[in-house]
């Protein structure tokens, strides 16, 4: 036989609980402990998901960290190909400007005041727009009219005047093809 025990259970939250109390009923072992269990069920059935809901929540979260990841890396893709193709565009704006540049020289040299110039003068011809590439022409015929004026007049038959042939600038003298081309150039308008 099951032993019978008075217990007085104070629950203001159950109302079942409530009315037996104000009854004074008297509960057996089993009664109670069936009651703890129908309590114990109820709490356990409101969680009972909450394993689930938290394996849930953290593969959510794992999703959500390797999404930045994803875009943080996407981001860094996208920042070093935005500043390679600036390269290129400062690149080609550059190459354009060149391009427009000889563009320009051409047509100002193709006038018939510049048709005696010699390729290495026409070649020193600079500058970014009609005036100025203009005036740099003209700066340069005059300087080739001075130097064809002057061929032949010194001392030096056959050599031009701003070319001095000293024995100690002959012992400098350049001995490979790209010494005397860079030689001319850094001597060209001395």
């Amino acid at each position: 036989m099951a032993e019978e025990t008075k217990v007085e259970v104070q629950s203001a939250s159950n109302p079942e609980v409530a009315e037996d109390k104000k009854s004074n009923k008297t509960f057996t072992q089993s009664d109670f402990d069936s009651r703890l269990a129908d309590e114990q069920k109820k709490i356990t059935d409101k969680y009972a998901d909450y394993d689930t809901q938290k394996t849930q929540l953290a593969e959510l979260l794992e999703e959500k960290k390797k999404r930045d990841e994803a875009e943080m890396s996407e981001v860094e893709k996208l920042t070093a190909t935005n500043e390679e193709l600036v390269k290129k565009q400062a690149d080609l704006e550059s190459l354009l400007s060149k391009s427009n540049s000889l563009i320009l020289r051409n047509d100002v040299l193709g006038g018939n005041d510049y048709q005696t110039l010699p390729k290495i003068y026409r070649d020193s011809v600079t500058g970014e727009t009609v005036e100025s590439i203009t005036e740099n022409a003209n700066k340069i015929l005059e300087q080739y009219k001075v130097d064809t004026a002057n061929f032949g007049k010194s001392s030096n038959d056959g050599v031009p005047p701003n070319i001095n042939n000293s024995d100690s600038q002959k012992q400098d003298m350049p001995t490979t093809l790209n010494e005397k081309i860079r030689l001319a150039t850094a001597n060209r308008f001395k």
